[in-house]
């Protein structure tokens, strides 16, 4: 029964780090019960670093997606 759980969470994109675009936010984070999005700017040093540890984080924690979103596209630092 773990198992089948663990496999429908990595359909859902759970287990990996990955990039998302704007239009698909929503979607990704209203569709699991745990969610991390790092809002980065692949300009800051510190985003890199973040980047490195929620890409070793990811595998080990299954039960929750981890996402990124370029900020700068986002029009945050505006």
């Amino acid at each position: 029964k773990e198992a089948e759980k663990r496999q429908v969470l990595q359909m859902k994109g759970h287990g990996e780090y990955r990039e998302i675009g704007e239009g698909d936010f929503l979607a990704e984070v209203t569709g699991s019960e745990k969610a991390i999005c790092h809002f980065y700017h692949k300009e800051f040093y510190r985003c890199k670093i973040m980047d490195k540890h929620l890409k070793a984080l990811a595998p080990k924690h299954i039960g929750t997606k981890f996402i990124k979103l370029d900020a700068e596209k986002r029009n945050c630092y505006r």
